[in-house]
Order: structure tokens, then C-alpha cells, then sequence
């Protein structure tokens, strides 16, 4: 709420007044969320990222599939460019998922059997839905590696039903 009141004036240090990046989320998993970021921050992030989803086998290049939001605002053509580059050279493909349906778990499942993955991830919820999706259609798709949740907590119980749900998507591991 002070990014709205305040704006750049947030950042913990003046020095990084005229360099912080503005950047929000979609808020699909309650407000939206709003904050300046740096380069430097931007790097901690990823390599944070990139250790975690390492811890489940989850390294760059691997192919994955990754349930997630929508872009926040409509994208310029060069933005659109850049994070398509992106993926296609981290072998990442993404689904947005802020807006699920039928039609759209069709779509995923269609996708996994065109690209198969090795690691399918994504929100809690996103992963929760369309493993139940594939259980009630006794749908075949292509083992995978693992799955990765991110972005949302997963409490104990959604563990044990993210465990049963998705037995027939992965080869034996852990969430």
C-alpha cells in the first residue's frame, strides 16, 4: 500500500533511487503486490531459484513445463520477445493458468504428450487441479523427473493430496 503513496521512496537505500525497476505480481493468490527491484536484486532472485528447483533435480536446460500466471498488464512486443527468448533457451514452457478451465487442462494435457517435460511446475493449486483432472479423465501422460511447487505454501495436508494426485504423473520422489 506505500508503493502507491510513496513509490521509488520505499527502496531501503537511497542509492538505489533512480536504478530500482518497478515490478508487481498478478496477485492470483491474493492482492497484488507491487516493489521496486535492482539488478542486483534480480540476480539473488535467480540464483535463490535456481538452487531450490536444483534441490529437485530441477537444473537449467532440463525440460519443463510450468503452470503459472499470466503477465501482469499486457506485455510490449520486445518484453514478449525477450521472455519467449528466455524460455526457449532455458527449455521452459509456460502455461498461464490464472483462468482455469476444462478447455485449458485439455490444452496442458495436449501439450505433455506434444513436449513432453521432464519436470512439471507451478502453483500449489494450479498442480492440484490439473492432477485431478488427469486422475478423474484416467488420462496417460509422460512420466516425469519431478514435480516443483512454487509460490504458494503447501501445508501438510496438501502435501499428502499433491503426493496421491500426482503418483501416476512422476516416477518415484518426493514433492
Amino acid at each position: 500500500r506505500d508503493y502507491k503513496v510513496t513509490g521509488v521512496q520505499t527502496c531501503a537505500l537511497p542509492i538505489y533511487q533512480g536504478k530500482a525497476i518497478p515490478h508487481a505480481t498478478g496477485g492470483s493468490s491474493g492482492e497484488p503486490v507491487r516493489f521496486y527491484r535492482t539488478i542486483e536484486s534480480y540476480d539473488w532472485r535467480t540464483a535463490a531459484k535456481t538452487r531450490t528447483y536444483g534441490w529437485s533435480g530441477l537444473r537449467d536446460g532440463a525440460s519443463s513445463l510450468h503452470l503459472w500466471g499470466a503477465p501482469v498488464g499486457i506485455p510490449s512486443r520486445t518484453e514478449r520477445w525477450k521472455a519467449g527468448a528466455d524460455h526457449w533457451l532455458r527449455n521452459e514452457r509456460m502455461v498461464q493458468t490464472f483462468a482455469q478451465s476444462q478447455d485449458l487442462w485439455d490444452k496442458v494435457a495436449v501439450e505433455m504428450l506434444r513436449h513432453p517435460p521432464e519436470y512439471l511446475l507451478g502453483y500449489v493449486s494450479s498442480l492440484l487441479r490439473f492432477a485431478r483432472f488427469v486422475e478423474e479423465g484416467k488420462r496417460k501422460l509422460p512420466r516425469l523427473r519431478g514435480i516443483v511447487t512454487a509460490a504458494e505454501p503447501l501445508d501438510e495436508k496438501q502435501r499428502n493430496r499433491s503426493e496421491e494426485h500426482t503418483s501416476e504423473l512422476q516416477s518415484p520422489c518426493n514433492l
